[in-house]
């Protein structure tokens, strides 16, 4: 499985996750850290609705893979900008991606177990973030506006390409199939062949003795033997045409000769 399907297979489980659908969730994805999608982007943003829960900010970093986590392990401070704006910070991977030791301080870990993520790590509760900057709030509101049609349009695009993908994977392997079994074919033509001329083998030169380097005579006589068929066949039917007409007329003659003795 490529990264990009994994990573849409973490976003599906993190939906599920934060349900925005029950009113309690805002769930917002690749928010930049300003309006003009410039700085380090987070990858999901869960903003829970209920002012009794503070308005908690759950960021979550997306890895599909191993060598994905080791890059970001070179500078695990890339992400203390979002951090910051966060209640929790959470990483976010399918299973045998982070090994012990690996996980940053205050991090969390969410692993993909089958379709639902489970709590490998809990993320430390961080101190509460600043008010949001005008800027941060027109970015967030950007990245909500984006996810609506725009993200069905693209998701539409991703299920088409990868549609047009399977396909040409799907054709290609119904082209080699029809290969092997004509080549299938065409090997047991040439094995009934040598059964029927004794051993002679068209793909072995050697099993044709003293023909075997006058192959470009033997063609053009064989070519000749069953051109010969035709012409034979045509008389032959010649001969049974003058055998008929020969028969008819000794049915008359009989017939004549009767019909006198009767008079």
């Amino acid at each position: 499985m490529s990264d990009a399907d994994t990573t849409s297979e973490l976003l599906a489980a993190l939906a599920n996750r934060y349900p925005s659908s029950e009113g309690q969730w805002i769930n917002l994805t690749e928010v930049p850290q300003h309006p003009q999608q410039g700085g380090r982007r987070i990858d999901f943003l869960a903003i829970h609705t209920w002012g009794s829960r503070g308005y908690a900010h759950h960021g979550h970093e997306i890895k599909a893979s191993r060598s994905d986590w080791l890059r970001e392990l070179k500078d695990p401070s890339k992400a203390d900008p979002w951090i910051r704006r966060c209640h929790r910070w959470w990483l976010v991977t399918p299973p045998d991606v982070v090994q012990p030791g690996e996980l940053p301080d205050t991090w969390g870990h969410l692993v993909l177990r089958g379709s639902k993520l489970k709590v490998e790590t809990d993320a430390t509760k961080l101190d509460p973030p600043p008010p949001l900057t005008l800027p941060q709030l027109v970015a967030m509101l950007r990245s909500a506006g984006e996810a609506g049609p725009g993200a069905l349009m693209r998701a539409e695009e991703r299920g088409y390409r990868r549609g047009q993908q399977h396909g040409h994977r799907e054709a290609q392997a119904g082209h080699s199939d029809r290969v092997v079994e004509s080549l299938r074919s065409r090997l047991a033509e040439v094995r009934a062949f040598t059964e029927a001329t004794g051993g002679l083998d068209p793909l072995n030169q050697r099993s044709w003795g003293v023909w075997g380097s006058r192959l470009t005579e033997v063609g053009p006589a064989v070519k000749l033997l069953l051109g010969a068929a035709s012409p034979m066949q045509e008389a032959r039917a010649r001969v049974q045409e003058q055998l008929n007409v020969l028969e008819r007329r000794l049915d008359e003659a009989r017939a004549a000769i009767v019909e006198s003795e009767a008079a």
